[in-house]
């Protein structure tokens, strides 16, 4: 009983202790060593008879960044934007991309601030759309920002009409809270979550495997190779693509 009251004690200290550190200003960092996310837009097609709204994080769309090594506007770390998992799900679907809407909105995992601003835009441009796949979350990666990100879901999962085919994706790096919650609130709103966590774990082997043999990776920077190649891209997108036609 002693021992047990003492590892209650402790473990409330250390829970304590840890809130302190992370709501300091350099507590959030995330794969890139940044600690502050500067909101990323992208340019808005004049035509707003969107059928499909693929919003996420990086990964989804990411304009170059030259310190990094990033040459692309596309998603981080494809090769090309044909390469990236939002235009590969185009491609299975037969849709052209002038039909889709798709936006990096990755200040919301950690910041539910612009959430208003999002969801006018969602409202303002996404009437039209049927299908909304959100994938996000990998930024989200302490306990404070659970919070923040737990609002930012629910508020943009809330923004669409009801009868949309919703489409929650797990995040990438497969952080278990952050899934938990993300397939929680999903299932509030009827969607269908997809963990696709495995995908990482798959690179990650395939990587150990090429850097043994010698064979070079498609980005120097480690920042870059912890994102998904084109082979993960094309697991992602088809993951999607198989759960749109088995929920047909």
């Amino acid at each position: 009983m002693i021992k047990k009251k003492l590892f209650s004690i402790i473990y409330t200290l250390f829970l304590v202790i840890s809130c302190k550190s992370i709501a300091s200003d350099s507590a959030f960092e995330d794969k890139f060593g940044r600690n502050n996310l500067e909101p990323v837009d992208f340019n808005m097609n004049q035509d707003t008879n969107f059928e499909i709204a693929i919003l996420g994080n990086s990964i989804t769309y990411h304009p170059p960044v030259k310190d990094l090594g990033w040459p692309n506007s596309n998603g981080m770390s494809a090769t090309s934007e044909s390469k990236d998992y939002a235009h590969q799900l185009l491609r299975l679907l037969s849709l052209d991309s002038s039909k889709a809407y798709i936006r990096n909105i990755y200040p919301l995992e950690i910041d539910s601030s612009p959430l208003k601003q999002f969801q006018n835009e969602f409202k303002r441009d996404l009437s039209t759309v049927d299908t909304v796949v959100v994938f996000m979350g990998d930024n989200t990666n302490q306990l404070m920002n659970l919070a923040n990100f737990s609002e930012s879901y629910r508020g943009i999962l809330s923004s669409f009409k009801e009868n949309v085919s919703l489409i929650c994706v797990s995040s990438f790096w497969s952080i278990e809270n952050t899934d938990k919650l993300i397939k929680e609130i999903c299932q509030e709103f009827q969607g269908a979550y997809l963990d696709i966590g495995w995908v990482y774990y798959l690179q990650r082997r395939k990587h150990f495997v090429m850097g043994v043999i010698g064979i070079d990776f498609d980005f120097e920077k480690e920042a870059l190779q912890v994102h998904p190649d084109n082979l993960s891209m094309y697991l992602i997108a088809r993951q999607i693509f198989d759960e749109m036609e088995h929920s047909k």
